[in-house]
């Protein structure tokens, strides 16, 4: 009974946490601890597993993050708590987490149901203008945030598409798919809607490359291409047409809040600014606009936080896709497998993103993010009633010869 219990509210306490990641308003923190608490305190001690070079870069970081902030505070602690709170400290308690198979496996197919929550929104509000080609919707935020946080709805409701097994759930998850779609068309932004389709194309290809033919793989695009012409679908895609020119590259505003942010590293003679210098001295580098950070998470860190904290960004980053990578080769979980495709797409994906916005900075996309990674690696408990049954055939078979 007491077991039982128990299992209901480890489910109970993971599907809650889902909807923080849809929380508005202000931060409430002492509920977001509170829940912390609880859920430390659910967790089986004796279960606690983390690779020690992934622990080690991670509290590594945010240790000298933590330092950073209190040596030079320049921002106030609501800022520094967002980052740590929403992040690392989710990760690493999370991810210590022991669920059932009976109810991790269904995950996938929930999640890429919430979805609808964010994108038919986006959708609808593209609709009531008459899906203009140069709208941008992004009624929850600004478009950097909402072009994020869409792109990894359509990873989760594409993943969620072509690894599950039952038609219903296909259909739906087809369903939630095509209207994230529409929803990342309609947010309109160029780093979004050119890295999901390569990263989409990369999975089709890893998971059809036995099956897939060369000729049927180059026919399938060359008619993609000449319906995207014949349909004038290209018009959506402008912004990205405009970018991929060498001439605007030269005229692109990041580029010169790039620039502006490795000279006044400069000035300060290789040493890093403080915790979120930029977010109480704005970037002027162009009238009438101020911007907060320098539009790149790895040189944000670089800037901000210094050289070592880089090294331990980095570093954490790729211990994390290695153990994403040791969970699909060791599970024997195929939900854990295919949600751990899911987070290595998420992955490539966020840190993409992080090339032009500084993302580390987005606390309802981390917040997201940092939840599914922990879901992919924590420890899941194989269903027992299906081992049983397995065991109870073999046991007939043996007997009956």
């Amino acid at each position: 009974m007491k077991s039982l219990l128990k299992e209901k509210l480890y489910s109970f306490f993971i599907i809650i946490f889902s909807f923080f990641t849809i929380k508005r308003g202000r931060s409430i923190y002492w509920i977001d601890i509170l829940f912390m608490i609880i859920t430390l305190i659910l967790i089986k001690k004796d279960k606690i597993k983390l690779n020690k070079y992934l622990g080690f870069f991670l509290i590594g970081y945010v240790a000298l993050v933590t330092f950073n902030f209190i040596n030079t505070r320049i921002v106030e602690m609501e800022y520094f708590l967002d980052y740590i709170i929403y992040s690392y400290i989710t990760f690493l308690i999370l991810s210590q987490m022991e669920l059932k198979e009976k109810i991790y496996k269904n995950y996938l197919i929930i999640f890429s149901v919430f979805t609808l929550i964010f994108t038919v929104k986006y959708a609808i509000s593209w609709y009531e203008v008459g899906f203009k080609p140069n709208y941008r919707s992004f009624a929850r935020g600004y478009p950097t945030i909402a072009s994020i946080e869409t792109g990894i709805y359509v990873l989760i409701c594409f993943i969620s598409t072509i690894y599950s097994k039952k038609i219903f759930e296909k259909v739906i998850s087809f369903i939630c798919f095509f209207i994230s779609i529409i929803a990342l068309i309609s947010v309109n932004s160029r780093n979004s809607m050119m890295t999901i389709p390569i990263i989409i194309l990369g999975i089709l290809i890893l998971k059809y490359r036995k099956k897939l033919k060369i000729k049927y793989f180059i026919g399938t695009i060359l008619v993609t291409g000449i319906l995207f012409q014949q349909l004038d679908v290209d018009r959506y895609f402008y912004r990205v047409e405009k970018t991929l020119k060498i001439e605007n590259l030269k005229k692109e505003t990041r580029i010169r809040i790039w620039e502006y942010g490795i000279e006044k590293f400069k000035e300060n003679e290789y040493k890093p600014l403080g915790y979120r210098y930029f977010e109480e001295n704005k970037i002027k580098v162009i009238p009438n606009e101020e911007n907060p950070h320098l539009h790149n998470t790895f040189l944000e860190i670089l800037v901000t936080q210094g050289y070592l904290a880089l090294l331990f960004y980095v570093s954490f980053n790729i211990f994390l896709l290695k153990e994403m990578i040791k969970k699909i080769k060791t599970t024997e979980i195929e939900s854990q497998k295919i949600l751990n495709y899911l987070t290595i797409s998420i992955l490539i994906f966020y840190n993409a993103s992080g090339l032009v916005d500084a993302n580390i900075y987005f606390k309802k996309v981390n917040l997201l993010v940092y939840f599914l990674y922990a879901l992919a690696l924590c420890n899941v408990v194989k269903d027992e009633s299906n081992s049983y049954i397995s065991k109870i055939g073999v046991e007939n078979e043996n007997f009956s010869s």
